[in-house]
């Protein structure tokens, strides 16, 4: 069993689902309702707790504010998908076309990727409920229920794959009551599966070309005295 083998996969589809939510803007309006300013609204990885903040306040000994609008972006868990699973254990080949100093004869070899679905926590955070709005309007209709990643299986073959990423839930919470020390805000909660998959250590290997099936069994002198 292989030690260590890591393809980046997890890190793929991480870097794919942060592209939906890339340049992602909210417009202010005026009374009149034309446009006043454009904000970009802030992309970052990473758990946005209070007790978070509070924590990086604490060591930087400064205060440290999230700029809103920001979309916020969590990986929550990783779960193994059983009905996803086909040819278990099964070996694939392809051909290594990929490096200059390949022949016709050599290929790739692994066993049939395994099936894990990761799940995915999207909290957008805003000042206004209007900019929250307009974030989970440009958000939500691309999801009807579910969306489509094509990612790169590997970084030295053009093999692609398409990761199927279902939204299961979104709900909008904004404090009731508020203390004089804090800060109001509206707090857009999305959560998304993605259907990945895991790999486990690809093999080089040549083409049989030949076979033999006819062998001759030629006894020694003890097995022919005997």
């Amino acid at each position: 069993m292989e030690h260590f083998y890591y393809v980046r996969a997890t890190r793929r589809v991480l870097i794919g689902f942060l592209d939906f939510f890339n340049k992602i803007k909210v417009y202010n309006y005026d009374t009149s309702g034309n446009v006043g300013n454009i904000i970009d609204v802030a992309l970052k990885y990473g758990p946005a707790e209070k007790y978070h903040l509070f924590n990086v306040q604490t060591e930087a000994n400064k205060k440290y504010y999230v700029k809103l609008p920001a979309i916020l972006v969590s990986i929550d868990g990783m779960s193994y998908n059983s009905s996803r699973a086909t040819s278990v254990n099964e070996q694939r080949s392809f051909f290594n076309d990929a490096f200059e100093d390949s022949t016709p004869d050599d290929f790739w070899e692994d066993v049939v990727p395994t099936p894990y679905d990761i799940d995915f926590t999207v909290e957008v955070k805003t000042e206004s409920i209007d900019h929250l709005f307009q974030i989970m309007e440009n958000i939500l209709p691309y999801f009807n229920p579910s969306n489509h990643l094509r990612l790169k299986e590997f970084d030295f073959l053009n093999l692609e794959r398409n990761i199927k990423v279902q939204l299961k839930s979104s709900s909008i919470d904004y404090p009731k009551e508020m203390g004089e020390e804090e800060s109001r805000y509206f707090n857009g909660v999305l959560n998304f599966t993605a259907e990945a998959y895991l790999y486990r250590p690809i093999d080089e290997g040549k083409i049989i070309k030949f076979i033999k099936t006819r062998y001759i069994y030629s006894p020694t002198k003890a097995e022919t005295f005997s």
